[in-house]
């Protein structure tokens, strides 16, 4: 993504290079100390949320506060162990809207093994998805996993749909938001949609099939793709509904050709 800032690049710059080396990067960039004590981010903290205090309990008031335990706990995790962080949230933009983000970020070590600061970065998904496929004629979806007390996938929650999902499901496409699969489309159980996603999540290997979606008043066929995204599933379909009306009205033409030719 743009340019790229290697951790010897924080190391060894001084204060003044090294602001001007992160606000030249397209993402937020943040840096802190080996306790998570906010030291520097970048400008686009300040662009992207309107907040100018970059400030640990800052950054926690704009996350969304359903994602903020989660979150946290993975934060508290990297800390207290010195591995690697990542966690998907959704962060509150300056206009009010929330988007999902994917935070990074890398412990940097002394001679001796250390922690000595943290540097990570936030990309915005939602607008790595929105490059790829708002003009595509093809619906795309991106769904999260919800899990029961047990940790088993009890059903998916929608966190993207494009403009051509929603056409062809036949839904506008802010009624989306926050919704549960189940709960609106049923169908996906009986199908056995539901348990291709879960299979897809759990094992990781991608799926993909042709079927025929006849619930909630739509009707259509389709070709269906699902690969795993972190905890959910990236879901691409094609709509084969006329395609396959026309085959088989080119299909009913010939048999009555071939009718009429055997009348002689």
């Amino acid at each position: 993504m743009g340019q790229h800032a290697t951790t010897d690049d924080f190391e060894d710059a001084p204060a003044g290079a090294l602001a001007g080396l992160i606000d030249a990067l397209p993402q937020i960039v943040w840096i802190c100390d080996a306790e998570g004590g906010n030291a520097l981010t970048n400008r686009r903290w300040a662009e992207y949320t309107g907040v100018t205090d970059a400030s640990a309990e800052a950054r926690r008031d704009a996350l969304h506060p359903d994602d903020r335990e989660r979150t946290l706990a993975l934060w508290q995790h990297a800390l207290a162990t010195g591995e690697p962080y990542e966690a998907d949230f959704r962060l509150r933009r300056h206009d009010g809207a929330w988007r999902w983000q994917l935070a990074r970020a890398s412990p940097q070590r002394d001679a001796r093994g250390q922690v000595v600061r943290w540097v990570g970065t936030v990309t915005d998904i939602e607008a790595q998805f929105r490059a790829g496929y708002e003009s595509s004629i093809d619906g795309f979806m991106v769904l999260r996993s919800l899990r029961d007390a047990a940790g088993r996938v009890a059903d998916f929650w929608w966190v993207y749909v494009n403009e051509a999902a929603a056409r062809i499901i036949g839904r506008p496409r802010g009624w989306f938001t926050g919704r549960q699969l189940l709960q609106e489309m049923p169908g996906a159980l009986t199908e056995g949609l539901f348990e291709e996603y879960v299979h897809v999540v759990e094992g990781g290997e991608s799926w993909s099939r042709e079927l025929v979606h006849a619930h909630q008043g739509l009707e259509r066929d389709l070709r269906v793709a699902a690969t795993r995204a972190d905890d959910g599933i990236a879901v691409s379909f094609t709509d084969l509904t006329e395609r396959r009306r026309a085959e088989q009205q080119l299909r009913d033409l010939q048999e009555r050709q071939a009718f009429l030719l055997a009348l002689g």
